[in-house]
């Protein structure tokens, strides 16, 4: 267990000051043990990889210093990231908040991305693209 429930809060608060100090806007953060999601409105200066690399890159030390996380090892390299207009938020902000009910489903990360693909309106061809480099 990468991410202990228990101390999961402590992981996203300070993600929370990460985000802050980026001058981005956090609109919502949850996940399981081994990823997490963000839903963040990124600064006109962020780029997408920019922020996945900065998140990644502070929490890894964080965590590495935190004997709450000692299984923690490292985030993978890749990330996911798109664009949803002012009227999806809602929906993502529940998808978010319910993580750990979809994975209690027995749902696996490729599963949950795939569908989360499917609902948030890219092709065939964008899928297979994407899960062809997971």
């Amino acid at each position: 267990m990468t991410i202990p429930e228990t101390h999961e809060r402590d992981l996203y608060a300070y993600i929370y000051g990460i985000i802050k100090n980026k001058n981005c806007k956090l609109i919502r953060i949850g996940g399981i043990p081994n990823h997490i999601h963000i839903l963040v409105n990124l600064s006109v200066d962020m780029t997408p990889s920019k922020f996945a690399q900065v998140i990644k890159q502070s929490s890894s030390r964080w965590m590495h210093q935190n004997e709450n996380f000692r299984h923690f090892e490292c985030w993978g390299k890749e990330f996911f990231a798109f664009s949803k207009s002012q009227e999806d938020v809602l929906k993502i902000k529940n998808y978010i908040a319910n993580q750990k009910q979809h994975h209690c489903q027995g749902k696996s990360f490729d599963d949950e991305l795939k569908q989360l693909m499917i609902e948030s309106g890219f092709s065939d061809e964008q899928i297979n693209l994407v899960m062809r480099r997971l």
